[in-house]
């Protein structure tokens, strides 16, 4: 047709019996591309029986170590992420023991030496441990003082009067008063080792500041707000009892 394309003509002209040189050029091509591919498989054929019988079991024994090499490899990898995951676990489990224990962070050390320092100069974990029995120390003193004023203001009266001008026993508000010098002293020491603890804090931040800069400023003024907590919950806890009436009156241990 004269609408036709000129390669649909030349297509249509291609048949068996077409020699080489005659053929258009795009078909030229895919007859080289394809002859070149025989030649290739021919070459590859030759070469492959050239190889022995002892070269090709040779072939496959190296094969075969490789994939024993491989599975070794996939097993060592597998180890190393299970032991990666348990050392990321560890390393979050001593973190946060060592936060409790009052140490930096780790997100705050901006240089290795910074930490070393810190592992060099941070608080004592035993005083913190040793202020902490100290609290609860005092919380059970209280609890006691508190259960013997209850005991004994229910045991006043004529009798106990008595007793008390007899010299049979000793004043109930006697005894509560050496409980509360107790407590007094034992408040005593709880206070020296705070004040130890913060002496070592400055002693460490005076080493620590070699500038204007301090990289841990805002943990020190976490730690601080800390320590003022904690002596806010020692002065409540030394406090008497407000609730309560005085030793004298309560226990009946007037003349």
């Amino acid at each position: 047709a004269a609408g036709a394309p000129a390669g649909a003509n030349q297509l249509n002209d291609v048949k068996l019996d077409t020699p080489y040189n005659k053929l258009p050029p795009n078909m030229k091509q895919a007859v080289d591309g394809l002859w070149k591919q025989i030649s290739e498989q021919r070459e590859l054929a030759a070469r492959l029986k050239t190889v022995s019988d002892a070269d090709l079991q040779a072939l496959t024994a190296d094969l075969r170590q490789l994939k024993q090499g491989l599975g070794k490899a996939q097993s060592i990898q597998r180890g190393l992420t299970v032991a990666a995951e348990v050392v990321n676990e560890d390393s979050k489990e001593l973190l946060d023991a060592t936060e409790r224990h009052g140490a930096w962070p780790v997100a705050r050390m901006l240089t290795p030496m910074a930490g070393v320092r810190v592992s060099e100069e941070m608080p004592s974990p035993h005083l913190w441990a040793t202020i902490e029995h100290f609290k609860r120390m005092l919380r059970l003193y209280d609890a006691q003082i508190e259960a013997l004023e209850r005991q004994l203001s229910q045991t006043r009266g004529s009798g106990a009067r008595e007793g008390d001008k007899a010299g049979g026993a000793v004043a109930p508000h006697t005894i509560a008063e050496l409980m509360r010098v107790q407590q007094a002293a034992f408040m005593h020491v709880a206070g020296s080792v705070a004040a130890l603890h913060e002496t070592v804090d400055t002693l460490r931040a005076r080493t620590r500041r070699r500038s204007d800069r301090d990289p841990f400023a805002a943990a020190d003024r976490m730690e601080k707000d800390e320590k003022r907590k904690f002596a806010n919950r020692m002065r409540g806890l030394a406090q008497p009892n407000a609730n309560l009436p005085a030793a004298p009156t309560t226990f009946g241990g007037g003349n």
